[in-house]
Order: C-alpha cells, then structure tokens, then sequence
C-alpha cells in the first residue's frame, strides 16, 4: 500500500467512552475517535446535526454570493444574466447534499428567507421602499430554492417508495 498516508484514521463513533477496537480495523498509525467530521463539504454525524449543516449551506451561499458582488449588484448587467449567475453558481452551493436533509418549517423558512434577501439585494431594494415578496419573485424570475429541493428529494423518494413496495427484497 505505497503511497497511502496511515498516520492519522478518524474513526467516526457514536459509542462514548467504552469503545472496543475489533482486529478488523487496521492498526497501522494512530486512531481518532471523533463525533463528527466534514467529508466532501457534508456534516457527517451519528447525531442529528441538520441545523449545523443548514447553517453551513446558507453561509457557503452568500460566500459565493459575495463573491460574485461585482456581477450580483452591477445596474449595467441584465436580470437574466444575474439569474443565470444565481442558478449555476450560488443556488448549486446551498442545496449541496440536500437530498438527505428533512426540512421542518423552520428550516424551510430559514432557506426561503434567505433566497428573498439575496434578491432584494440584487434588486438593490432598500428596507425604506417595502416590495411584497410576490413581486419581487416576479421582477427577479429566480428558481424558488425550497420548488428546487423538493425536485431533487422526488428521485429519493421514489426509489425509497419502490424499494419498501418491493417484494424480492432487494
């Protein structure tokens, strides 16, 4: 196994302090017992830590969004570039992995605030002039990021559907 670094194996638990190392684990380097960890940008944990992972996604996305500020924010610069930009670019970095989140309300509304305030500050609206929701969705014609998941999580849920109908017990 040359050229494979075994100087440090995080092991991920959900066991607390009795932990028994079997003889199938490798015992080449040092083992770290960890809680969680962060595999491929995703929070992976025994417990249910979606609201850490949320919070992750919505910070990567106005990361990206800031960074894009010159494009974002420009008056010369057409909606539907702007759009096009969002979509392919930002959108991607927040619901990255959402098909394994199960989305409460709170969670729900927390995403969907955070698309409408990412518009309204393309739009360059200021909190003085008060903009319904509708037509600010309207004006900026973006893809609604909760209409999004959803179509991402309708795959899952049908070969979960299908699998549970399935009588061969694949």
């Amino acid at each position: 196994m040359k050229g494979v670094i075994t100087e440090l194996t995080a092991i991920l638990t959900n066991i607390f302090n009795n932990i028994l190392i079997s003889d199938s684990i490798p015992k080449r380097g040092n083992l770290e017992f960890v809680s969680k960890y962060t595999y491929l940008g995703q929070l992976i944990s025994p417990k249910n830590l979606i609201a850490k992972e949320i919070n992750t996604r919505i910070a990567n996305g106005w990361k990206k969004f800031w960074s894009l500020e010159e494009i974002m924010k420009s008056q010369d610069l057409g909606m539907s570039l702007k759009r096009k930009t969002f979509n392919i670019c930002v959108l991607p970095c927040v619901i990255y992995a959402c098909e394994t989140w199960a989305l409460n309300k709170s969670f729900r509304d927390k995403l969907s605030k955070r698309q409408r305030t990412t518009e309204r500050t393309r739009v360059g609206s200021k909190d003085r002039v008060r903009v319904k929701n509708v037509d600010m969705r309207m004006k900026t014609k973006l893809t609604d990021i909760l209409l999004r998941i959803d179509q991402q999580n309708c795959p899952v849920r049908s070969w979960t559907g299908h699998m549970k109908r399935d009588k061969q017990g694949k």
